[in-house]
């Protein structure tokens, strides 16, 4: 077995929930319903998640066996989540979540949840396509495509890295490679950029994302105009994507 099929296996094992404990929560003739806490792996933060399921439990009247067991809610897991949407399906479950790694710095992942357990988990940060995600009301969103396979959602965009003047480090000389590519721009380490203000501090240059569930891969859209922000994005398949849009401009005194 390769190291590659052995990492790939061993994700497959440790994406199985274990059962931590369940409870009965109300009985009748017929009906029983259970509250369930799992536990799993979830190998992008190198941690454990803990989530609840909700059963439903029902007699056959034939043979008066409780023997048809359905689900009453999807996993549920509620700590640092900034946004949520459940798919056209209802099969899957979007979530944004804001954690705080060991050096006290701030983490956005993207997960994917079915009624049963964790499906995907992404590290937006590390993946590196675009700056914070918007969770606010005038740009956040989160919506499926219509076929519950794509998700698109606003972030702010990828700025390059800046340095001083003076920084001995520098690309100078280099060929055109794509490590050279991300060299620090000089001089811009202090370059001020309009902000939408108020409660929308940060926020300076939206672009639209879209997440493919399959791949696992993130797209940073092309082809906005500059000066045009998008905002609360829907996909729709064949149709192409329906947006919201602000016009940002600066004053001039």
């Amino acid at each position: 077995m390769t190291e590659d099929k052995a990492v790939s296996v061993y994700r497959e094992l440790a994406n199985i929930p274990s059962l931590l404990k369940a409870e009965i929560i109300s009985c009748q003739d017929d009906i029983i319903s259970v509250s369930s806490t799992w536990t799993q792996k979830d190998i992008e933060r190198l941690t454990t998640v803990k989530f609840n399921r909700s059963y439903i439990i029902q007699q056959t009247q034939e043979t008066r066996i409780f023997d048809k067991i359905f689900p009453a809610s999807g996993a549920t897991q509620l700590n640092e989540e900034l946004l949520s949407s459940v798919s056209p399906c209802c099969t899957f479950k979007a979530v944004i979540r804001q954690i705080k790694n060991k050096k006290g710095e701030d983490q956005q992942y993207f997960e994917v949840w079915t009624q049963q357990s964790l499906l995907k988990s992404v590290n937006l940060t590390v993946a590196d396509k675009h700056g914070k995600l918007y969770a606010d009301g005038e740009f956040g969103c989160l919506n499926w495509s219509s076929d519950s396979k794509k998700i698109v959602y606003i972030a702010e965009k990828k700025q390059p890295k800046t340095t001083s003047y003076f920084d001995r480090k520098s690309c100078q000389g280099e060929q055109e490679t794509e490590s050279s590519k991300n060299c620090p721009v000089k001089g811009d380490q202090y370059l001020f950029r309009d902000e939408w203000g108020e409660t929308l501090m940060g926020k300076c240059f939206p672009v639209i994302c879209m997440f493919d569930i399959t791949a696992e891969t993130v797209t940073v859209l092309e082809g906005i105009p500059e000066g045009i922000s998008p905002a609360q994005v829907r996909l729709i398949i064949g149709e192409g994507i329906v947006l919201k849009a602000r016009w940002f401009f600066s004053w001039n005194y």
